[in-house]
């Protein structure tokens, strides 16, 4: 990886290169040969993965992603003030770089930094390849009498102009739409709280879910005529929030529950209406 660095932060700065334009095709080759050396020593680690402690070798591989992302940046950098001529030169560098990361995603997944964002090309790459994913899965969701709305904001963070994709949030779509199209939620549900079922479980921790689900819950309790029946109401589904499946994941990390912000919100709408009421009969 030293040579690469190398060649990215002291060649191919845009006023150093173009004074040395006959070295491209050298440097080009010699950034292939690097990448040919890299994904070996990749193949390397998968071999020994079953023989060996990953601590070593999750350490390498997380060298590998941040310098590849941290030399990705720089040349699109580089892009953004080189002369047109140059451009096809980063862009040949560039797609080579993006080799050595989709092989660290492909094989080692479970190891990378999650809280790093994806370079720009990457980050487009990635959300090409799960946009027939999420219109398949869309599809199924709306045949199945979805609420249109629910199914638009699960996808809303993929789809954001010019969106930016950690390596966790990727991770997390995949695992997310797989399990969308196989929807394991308890059958008497029906999709709409099925869909929800999984949200919860996965942390969909999107502020649009958080109003969606609140407004979803205002109207059921504007239907109640009692304090009892609406209070009542709210308890069960904070019961039902408590009781659901839960695993590691989350769309934003570091960033709260979604369950945990609709129990508080439960709590305090309980607690309106309550002195509402009280308030009202006085």
């Amino acid at each position: 990886m030293n040579r690469l660095n190398q060649l990215v932060y002291v060649r191919f700065a845009p006023g150093d290169l173009i004074c040395e334009e006959r070295q491209m095709p050298v440097y080009l080759k010699e950034i292939r040969s690097e990448k040919f050396r890299i994904t070996a020593d990749l193949r390397n680690i998968d071999e020994q993965a079953a023989r060996e402690s990953w601590d070593g070798n999750a350490r390498a591989l997380r060298q590998y992603q941040m310098q590849t992302v941290a030399m990705l940046d720089v040349l699109q950098l580089f892009r953004q003030q080189a002369a047109q001529s140059l451009h096809g030169f980063y862009g040949e560098v560039s797609h080579v770089l993006l080799d050595i990361l989709i092989a660290l995603e492909q094989h080692f997944p479970e190891y990378l930094a999650k809280d790093i964002y994806m370079p720009q090309a990457y980050s487009r790459h990635v959300t090409a390849q799960l946009e027939p994913r999420v219109r398949a899965v869309e599809k199924c969701l709306l045949d199945k009498k979805a609420d249109r709305e629910l199914v638009r904001l699960i996808f809303k963070p993929l789809r954001e102009p010019d969106t930016q994709l950690t390596f966790g949030m990727a991770m997390y779509y995949r695992r997310l739409i797989s399990d969308l199209q196989l929807q394991q939620a308890p059958r008497h549900m029906d999709i709409d709280e099925r869909i929800h079922h999984i949200l919860y479980a996965y942390n969909f921790n999107s502020p649009e879910l958080f109003r969606y689900s609140t407004r979803m819950l205002r109207q059921k309790v504007s239907q109640l005529r009692t304090l009892q029946e609406k209070k009542a109401l709210l308890i069960w589904y904070g019961k039902e929030l408590k009781n659901m499946p839960a695993n590691e994941y989350a769309l934003h990390s570091g960033k709260g529950s979604i369950r945990s912000q609709l129990e508080e919100w439960m709590n305090e709408e309980k607690l309106f209406l309550h002195t509402l009421f009280t308030t009202w009969e006085s």
